[in-house]
């Protein structure tokens, strides 16, 4: 299997018009309990029934690794990150050991702090994605998202990541270098891209960080 996209909550923070769960609200309290408990009650039975083998042969007949996305919601907000997304990179790590997917994780990046970004590195992800430089998430607006993708930069500096792009953006404060890895480099990674649901997939399948990585 090439790509599996795993959306592991709807737990979030923002309110944006292109959210896809037409039942989204902040959730508090209780109800962050309850819609998390769904991801506690569930990751463990679907992480055994994925492939044992989580590789691929692409066009050329080379093996590559899955590209595995955990996503929300926000897999990083308080309530969610702790009680659900590190357990679940944990489950992981223990079923697939050194034999696992390329994991990328999807964030919208304004609550990443390095002590986040030190706890999914050592849990195995390779890949983290930005996914909020637009004019759609709510609190990131014009030069907003300038702001943060700078400060985004600074933080993954710290750990040597490296950014990768996906082109065709228009303004230029919003281009990432373009440079292909080395086959045999697994990162870590970060990109900074705008809302999943305005991205063609055809556009980011063709990308290096997309799992494109030799077992």
């Amino acid at each position: 299997m090439e790509a599996i996209y795993w959306v592991l909550t709807w737990a979030c923070h923002r309110r944006c018009k292109h959210c896809y769960d037409d039942r989204f609200r902040p959730y508090v309290r209780e109800d962050l309990k309850r819609v998390v408990g769904e991801g506690q009650s569930a990751y463990r039975n679907i992480i055994a029934n994925l492939p044992e083998d989580m590789s691929f042969v692409d066009a050329s007949g080379a093996r590559k690794r899955t590209l595995l996305v955990l996503a929300g919601g926000e897999v990083l907000i308080d309530g969610v990150r702790e009680e659900l997304f590190y357990p679940v990179l944990e489950e992981i790590g223990r079923r697939w050991g050194d034999r696992g997917p390329h994991i990328s994780i999807q964030t919208t990046g304004d609550i990443l702090t390095p002590e986040h970004i030190e706890g999914m590195l050592s849990r195995g992800v390779r890949t983290i994605a930005i996914a909020s430089i637009d004019d759609f998430h709510v609190g990131l607006e014009g030069d907003k998202k300038f702001a943060l993708m700078e400060d985004v930069r600074a933080m993954m500096a710290l750990f040597g990541a490296r950014e990768v792009g996906l082109g065709g953006a228009r303004d230029p404060r919003l281009k990432a270098p373009g440079s292909r890895p080395a086959d045999d480099d697994r990162g870590p990674f970060f990109v900074l891209w705008r809302a999943a649901r305005l991205v063609d997939w055809r556009t980011l399948a063709a990308r290096p960080w997309l799992g494109e990585w030799p077992l």
